[in-house]
């Protein structure tokens, strides 16, 4: 489909300006002079890659005509608004940013209209650095149908409790010694389906389990008259239990404990084979309690430690992984939980430390992060996280890669012949904007070298793109960027030379090289593991966040 859109997009770009009318028209009419060249730009500063400290920019450069035949000065527009030019071809003018970047499109014009522009990213602060000292912001919120996800997972686990063995811990669910009297183990327990419902509540959470099909093998042992005797009974019941999990932070854990459950034994039926008739009447009513206790023992003591396993892939582990061959440490502690009426809410702190990279500078904007009130699943991520994570990666040049001609794509249409590898480097690192949810790249350099090594192409791209969730996966991608293109070098004579408006008309040639990158970092935010089963939406931005809300299926 790239390939389809290249070929498509080639065909629609613009053609290279005619050139100028002939000198002079018309019969006894005045012969204006024209340049035969198109002006000369030049820009002092900002330098490509710079980072701006504060809101104010000041743009310096000199603008001439091309050609000593001309017919007036050369205009200077900057980012849209025109700039006055000196005698000298001097201009200066002074841009108002916003944190984040900024592209500034500098335009010299002269009087038949040909027009030269230079394309540069700044990057304007507040920053902070990459060394992994500073702590982002993570929050979740569970409602009610996130925590009816949550349950249905539970009692997938809870499939593997082996009730048997925690039922015969209880033994023996009744002992009554002496000439008559009884003592009744438990020998085997089988489960069906299992069914667990929560529910938020002030301060808990409720939980309901439905246990089916139990079937309960157990060995009596008795005595009628002081004679002894020995005989399997088999139960046949299903079970209800009702309590409520509290939560609470021991360490970098979540960790839940059930109030003991109240249970009621369903459809209980009993086939105690040939057991005397007084031993019947003894064991009978004690059977049923028993096995309430011994089920009621299983699921208090097995289902909170499933439930924190659960609550744990809310957010990640500690651990080391590789991002663009980079080792990066990922760090998320939980700080707070809070069970409400509307469900379960945490608040964690995340760190990304990419080794090699602790000198990255990125855009922060600190400040509250909130999953809102969703009924599902909200997660939030501060957008200073994100920044981390590219800024580390940047400084270790994780975004910087050489590529047999092969190997780039659509890119390889558009480049001269005599290509034989592709240089690409960043001037700026990838940064996301607080409420837009844009990630710009500035000043990406793209090189193309002959088999030498000699320079035959260089040009120099900056782009734009809107964050959205990768469809079929838990995981923020990139769309389709919009692209600022500018050329820098080229050798003459090429038999495929560049322009901008190629370099931009093929919306996936530059970008080609680097989305791969841009999302395989994207893909190491600690989204939630038990979401692997639902379906993200990103909802947008909010109060510097990135704001998901994951629904079940």
């Amino acid at each position: 489909m790239r390939w389809l859109l290249l070929v498509t997009v080639l065909a629609a770009c613009p053609r290279p300006r005619s050139e100028p009318p002939p000198i002079g028209s018309g019969s006894g009419s005045a012969v204006t002079p024209v340049a035969t060249d198109p002006p000369v730009l030049a820009i002092a500063s900002p330098e490509r890659g710079t980072f701006v400290d504060g809101a104010a920019l000041v743009v310096r450069g000199t603008a001439s005509p091309g050609s000593a035949r001309h017919d007036g000065a050369v205009r200077v527009t900057v980012n849209g608004g025109e700039v006055p030019v000196g005698a000298d071809g001097a201009f200066t003018t002074t841009l108002q940013l916003t944190s984040g970047l900024t592209i500034v499109e500098t335009h010299a014009i002269d009087a038949t209209g040909r027009d030269v522009r230079d394309v540069r990213a700044v990057l304007a602060g507040p920053f902070a650095v990459s060394d992994g000292s500073i702590a982002t912001p993570i929050a979740a919120r569970i409602g009610g149908a996130g925590l009816r996800a949550i349950g249905t997972a539970l009692a997938a686990s809870a499939k593997a409790i082996d009730f048997a063995a925690a039922a015969k811990a209880m033994n023996p669910v009744y002992d009554n010694p002496g000439c008559l009297g009884a003592r009744v183990d438990i020998a085997d327990v089988t489960v069906g389906k299992i069914d667990v419902a929560l529910v938020p509540k002030a301060g808990a959470i409720g939980v309901a389990v439905t246990v089916h099909d139990i079937v309960i093998k157990l060995s009596v042992a008795y005595e009628v008259a002081c004679i002894g005797g020995r005989t399997a009974m088999l139960v046949r019941t299903k079970a209800r239990l009702n309590g409520e999990l509290n939560a609470r932070l021991v360490g970098r854990r979540i960790q839940t404990a059930m109030t003991r459950p109240d249970a009621t034994l369903d459809e209980l039926q009993l086939d105690i084979g040939g057991l005397p008739g007084p031993i019947q009447r003894i064991v009978r009513p004690a059977v049923g309690i028993g096995v309430e206790a011994a089920l009621i023992d299983a699921i208090a003591n097995k289902l909170p430690p499933l439930a924190d396993a659960r609550l744990a892939e809310l957010f990640a582990r500690p651990h080391v992984a590789a991002v663009l061959s980079r080792d990066v440490e990922i760090d998320v502690v939980p700080r707070r939980v809070d069970l409400t009426a509307g469900g379960l809410a945490l608040a964690a702190e995340a760190r990304f430390l990419v080794r090699g990279g602790e000198a990255g500078r990125y855009v922060t904007l600190p400040g509250p992060v909130t999953a809102g009130n969703t009924t599902n699943l909200g997660v939030a991520f501060s957008v200073d996280g994100v920044n981390q994570l590219f800024a580390g990666l940047w400084a270790a040049r994780a975004f910087e890669r050489t590529s047999a001609i092969e190997d780039v794509g659509p890119l390889r249409l558009l480049l001269d012949r005599n290509v034989k590898s592709v240089h690409v480097a960043a001037a700026l690192p990838p940064t996301v904007a607080g409420e837009t949810l844009h990630l710009a790249i500035g000043d990406l350099i793209v090189t193309a070298k002959d088999g030498a090594g000699e320079i035959v192409q260089q040009f120099v791209v900056s782009l734009r793109t809107q964050l959205a969730v990768k469809p079929g996966e838990l995981a923020l991608a990139t769309t389709t960027p919009t692209v600022h293109a500018q050329l820098l070098a080229q050798r003459p004579g090429l038999e495929r030379p560049l322009d901008a408006a190629a370099i931009e008309g093929v919306v996936g040639g530059a970008w080609w090289l680097v989305d791969g990158m841009v999302n395989a970092a994207l893909s190491r935010l600690p989204m939630p593991v038990l979401a692997g089963a639902l379906d993200a939406k990103l909802v947008g931005a909010r109060g510097g966040a990135i704001v998901l809300e994951i629904a079940p299926r």
